[in-house]
């Protein structure tokens, strides 16, 4: 590990943020920061902003997202933890 680098830090979300990106099609392959260049940036940048499929594959992606309806799900779950919750002595004694 490099300096005060611990597992988990923002840095490592960061890379493995940008490779899942990269992998479903919506954005350019990750560039390390210590191989960045204004060049390789700009190229970067060019591409994000012009290449069309990331846009159709964020937008599939999107879709898919909200079909599975996460919230509501979620609030269901809630609600069915709540309706069948029995404080632990009514427990003991039931």
């Amino acid at each position: 590990m490099h300096g005060d680098r611990r597992p988990g830090d923002s840095s490592d979300v960061g890379v493995v943020v940008g490779r899942r990106v990269f992998e479903r099609g919506c954005g350019s392959a990750p560039v390390r920061l210590r191989r960045l260049t204004d060049e390789s940036l700009a190229d970067n940048l060019a591409d994000l902003t012009t290449n069309r499929a990331y846009l159709t594959n964020a937008a599939h992606i999107g879709e898919a997202l909200r079909a599975e309806d996460g919230a509501g799900k979620a609030i269901r779950h809630i609600e069915r933890v709540i309706a069948n919750y029995r404080p632990r002595n009514e427990q003991r004694s039931a």
